[in-house]
């Protein structure tokens, strides 16, 4: 009643019978000075939002022909009666049958282009003419509209005198700024992009443009769409294809997709509408068509990862310039991102794993029963400042914008809305507007759904609700302007406890296809692992170091790699190049190919390179001056992969790993023996005029960087390869580095000492022979016929019987007393095919593992074909002062009584037991039997045991 009143001051209020539900038909007519007066046809306005109409179309359609003609006679009359010149809508309501007058609009209406596309009539001029005194019978298209020609005089009796019918259909859809989330509550703000391309059959106009906007105060259309077709339904499509290719984005929100839903709908099919029918969807909240549920959260989530990580960046970027030396927290790769999306909040750490590629999982802190799953995808800036999210190997067009409600997506031209943490206690605006004046007194009780308040927003009253029952506390003033955020009043909660509050998804995420395409040959394997790894040695995050370095380990030593990425490139030059030289390299690749089908093991692609680079110089040099260069130009590519290669496949592998250590090290140099303030200090001033330098040496050398991984997994398969010589140099320049990559420098070294030591190889014969020795001895105590695979038993206190016993203890020590590492090299010996040199080598084995201790006997036994089992009787006392003397002198010290419970301990006999097999499969099936073996060997050793 307020909004009434207040349209037209001082105006009386007529009060009329309601009719609910009806339709809203309208009639177009135009009455000229000389008492005549015309219908042309009408339009249907019935798709209203609080009687406001928000969809026309013409011609009607829901009334009979001859109700409608009755319409248009009784429109007609009206306006001769009242004397009415110019153009106006006579309205009604119209249900079951019966029409009810409305009102005489004495204007032309925003949708009067429907009206004009069925008739041919131009109303504006029509006007202008009417103004000017002219006849509507002497008006050209009101002619042409009676079958007359059109600048001809002859009268016209309009009353007789039939129409030509209307051409096809129209539908006209009025461009809001409403949010039709909130039942189409008015929104207002600037509007960043406004893009529509008319066609044929749809056109349209907009009273704001791009870097626009719409004020509180004004009315809430900017835009009127309108689409044609031979009848409704090809009108319908056309319009809904219409509507799709708009783009709207800013601080508003638009019922495009809500329409676009309403057009689709059945009863719109049907043509079941009426004045209540949206208000009705609306009521009932019926909602338009959204993302899938995962897509619009890991978009969500991507796109506030992405914002933070660009406002971080920038400001990073605007301290270096101001001087100062910014937090390293600012280039952070890894961040928590919380989004409540439909009540269900999701908890998701983003870690940057490329300037454009993210990885996605849940936390696992917040949601411990999420399986791990890692979500890849890619973001990239358009110019409009929306983002290309290709999630899924899908492509997704994403915009967003952050208010007080939360955060509004949308994607794919679907809007979703993500809100903040539900606060009822704060009632806040969430739009500007104007407070009108509260419904209730301040300090009063509420009821939850009670309104508390009345707000303007761009000429339309509306009340605000209580989310919960409580007491409220006013804090705004009537009258007052307010905000999108602005505190209006604050409730005290009758209950907090029965507040509802979001659920922590507690589900996983789904498997989805890597954001970057990899194909399953080597070198696209090679390709995208050398990728990688360059993102972790720029700093950025990734979850799979170890993998990324295995996958490219195994990837580079592929003997058919040459091959292959010789292929590749011709595949993509061969129309830039020669033919000689296209067919001469192809036929060097395929010598290789057969070299490597007959012989993989001793193939080298080094001589090919070679022959390769020699074929693309000779064939250059003998090139018209002229074309040299541009041929030049484009073999480089098959130059620098033939210079690669030059080495062979293992060259090539040592050039990329040298390469990744020397990228390593030229940044952390960058920062030895500095702090963090003053590196970075050095760093702005050797890189005055590029900024863009410091920011990637900052990155790199963060403390979330997982390169400090990365290189020592790269070491770990240098050294598994055997190949340290061939890093001598790099390896002597990473040992002295320090501060926090000390651990790298530590592996260094210990590389380049494990290098200078002998080697496997050469330990390995240096152990045969000393096991040789020893089982010479055996043999000379033991005489030549014997043959027994049971082994031998000694007793480490028999030094003083037989030359051959002490003989054997003497060569037994040298061996586990030297310092040069020999468990491998043993190790390797228990598959032996001599079983004597197998038991011997089981019994150093377990002397040397207890070297510290005093083994009072000890027992080795092989026999065919892979059993090994070496029993012993050790105690705690060391070797050394087994015997109870010291530098040949007698120890006579007392001691009391917990020292001699003590040093009884140590001499105390424990039983040992080691049993090999040679995989997991024997090991599962001699599990049982090892155990029995077990209980009763120490069953038969229990008398010196206790």
């Amino acid at each position: 009643f307020r909004q009434v009143t207040g349209e037209v001051p001082g105006s009386p209020v007529f009060l009329m019978k309601l009719v609910p539900n009806a339709r809203h038909l309208e009639v177009q007519i135009i009455g000229d000075a000389h008492g005549a007066a015309i219908a042309l046809y009408g339009r249907d306005c019935s798709v209203q939002r609080r009687h406001q109409k928000i969809m026309e179309e013409g011609p009607t359609v829901a009334a009979a022909d001859d109700v409608w003609e009755e319409m248009e006679r009784a429109a007609v009359r009206l306006v001769k009666e009242v004397g009415y010149v110019g153009a106006g809508t006579v309205e009604y309501l119209f249900q079951d049958g019966k029409y009810y007058f409305l009102e005489l609009n004495p204007r032309l209406q925003v949708e009067h282009p429907v009206t004009e596309e069925i008739t041919g009539v131009n109303l504006p001029a029509t006007q202008l003419q009417i103004a000017m005194g002219i006849p509507l019978h002497r008006i050209p298209e009101i002619r042409k509209l009676y079958n007359r020609v059109p600048f001809g005089s002859d009268a016209i009796n309009f009353d007789t005198d039939k129409r030509l019918p209307p051409k096809g259909h129209v539908i006209a859809v009025r461009i809001t700024g409403e949010n039709p989330d909130e039942g189409f509550k008015p929104t207002s703000g600037d509007i960043h992009e406004l893009t529509f391309r008319s066609t044929p059959n749809v056109w349209g106009y907009f009273s704001v443009g791009p870097r626009g906007g719409l004020h509180e105060y004004a009315d809430s259309q900017f835009g009127h769409i309108f689409a044609r077709g031979g009848n409704r339904e090809e009108a319908r499509k056309a319009m809904v294809l219409g509507l799709k290719e708009i783009s709207i984005r800013g601080d508003i929100r638009t019922p495009v997709e809500y329409v676009i839903h309403l057009l689709e709908t059945e009863d719109y099919r049907k043509n079941r509408i009426h004045t209540g029918w949206l208000d009705g969807l609306i009521a009932n909240r019926i909602a338009t068509s959204k993302p899938e549920i995962m897509v619009a959260v890991l978009c969500g989530v991507l796109y506030k990862a992405h914002q933070i990580c660009a406002a971080s960046l920038e400001e990073y970027t605007k301290q270096l310039s101001w001087g100062q030396v910014p937090s390293p927290t600012l280039l952070r790769t890894n961040l928590s991102v919380e989004l409540i999306y439909l009540n269900v909040k999701y908890c998701f750490i983003a870690s940057r794993a490329g300037p454009t590629h993210y990885s996605l999982s849940l936390s696992k802190e917040k949601t411990p029963e999420s399986d791990g799953v890692v979500v890849e995808a890619q973001v990239r800036t358009m110019s409009d400042g929306g983002l290309l999210v290709l999630l899924d190997g899908k492509m997704h067009v994403t915009y967003g914008k952050e208010d007080v409600t939360g955060l509004r997506l949308t994607v794919d031209s679907k809007t979703c809305v993500f809100s903040r943490d539900y606060d009822p206690t704060a009632l806040r605006s969430t739009t500007p507007g104007k407070l009108v004046r509260y419904l209730v007194p301040d300090l009063a009780h509420v009821d939850k759904g009670t309104p508390y308040a009345e707000i303007e927003v761009m000429k339309m009253y509306m009340p605000l609700l209580a989310p919960e029952a409580g007491r409220i506390t006013q804090l705004m003033q009537e009258g007052s302007s307010m905000v999108s955020g602005d505190m209006i009043a604050s409730l005290e909660l009758d209950d907090p406890s029965r507040i509802t509050r979001p659920v922590v998804y507690s589900g996983s995420l789904p498997h989805l296809k890597p954001a970057t395409v990899v194909g399953d040959k080597p070198h696209q394997k090679l390709r995208n692992s050398i990728l990688n790894i360059h993102r972790i040695l720029l700093g950025y995050d990734n979850q799979r170091v170890r993998e990324t370095v295995d996958e490219f380990f195994e990837q580079a030593i592929h003997p058919r790699l040459p091959a292959l990425e010789f292929n590749d490139s011709l595949s993509v030059l061969g129309g830039r190049i020669p033919k000689p030289i296209y067919d001469g390299i192809k036929g060097e690749v395929a010598k290789y190919e057969a070299i490597l089908a007959t012989n993989p093991v001793t193939a080298s692609f080094a001589p090919y390179a070679a022959e390769i680079s020699s074929l693309l110089s000779r064939s250059i040099e003998a090139l018209p001056h002229a074309d040299r260069k541009g041929v030049s130009n484009a073999c480089s590519p098959l130059r620098e992969l033939a210079d690669q290669y030059c080495d062979g496949v293992q060259g090539r592998l040592v050039t990329l790993v040298t390469s990744f250590l020397e990228e390593f090290l030229g940044v952390e140099k960058l920062f030895q023996g500095k702090s963090m303030q003053a590196a970075v200090r050095d760093l702005k001033e050797q890189f005055k005029d590029e900024p863009s330098k410091v920011v990637a040496a900052t990155l790199s050398h963060h403390t979330q960087s997982k390169k400090k991984t990365l290189v020592l997994a790269i070491l770990e398969k240098v050294e598994a390869q055997g190949s340290v010589d061939q890093y001598i140099s790099i390896l002597n320049e990473m040992s002295i580095i320090s501060g926090r990559n000390i651990e790298v420098s530590l592996k260094a070294k210990h590389m380049l000492i494990r290098y200078q030591l002998p080697s496997y190889k050469q330990r390995a014969v240096a152990v045969e022979a000393s096991l040789s020795a020893i089982l010479a001895v055996d043999e000379s105590s033991e005489g030549p016929s014997s043959s027994s695979s049971r082994g031998f038993s000694f007793l480490d206190g028999d030094l003083d019987g037989s030359s051959s016993n002490q003989d054997r203890a003497r060569l037994i020590h040298a061996m586990v007393d030297q310092t040069a590492d020999l468990f491998d090299v043993l190790l390797g010996l228990f598959s032996s095919k001599n079983l004597r040199l197998r038991a011997l080598a089981a019994e150093i084995f377990v002397r040397r593992a207890y070297r510290t201790y005093n083994i009072d006997s000890l027992h080795a036994e092989a026999q065919p074909p892979k059993h090994l089992h070496v029993e012993w009787l050790f105690s705690t006392q060391s070797r050394n002062t087994a015997t109870g003397s010291l530098g040949g002198m007698v120890r006579t010290d007392s001691q009391d009584g917990l020292a001699l419970l003590e040093e009884r301990e140590r001499s105390r006999l424990r039983f040992g037991m080691l049993l090999f097999f040679e995989t997991n499969e024997d090991l599962e099936e001699n599990f049982a039997d090892a155990m029995n073996h077990y209980r009763k060997a120490r069953l038969g050793h229990a008398s010196s045991l206790n």
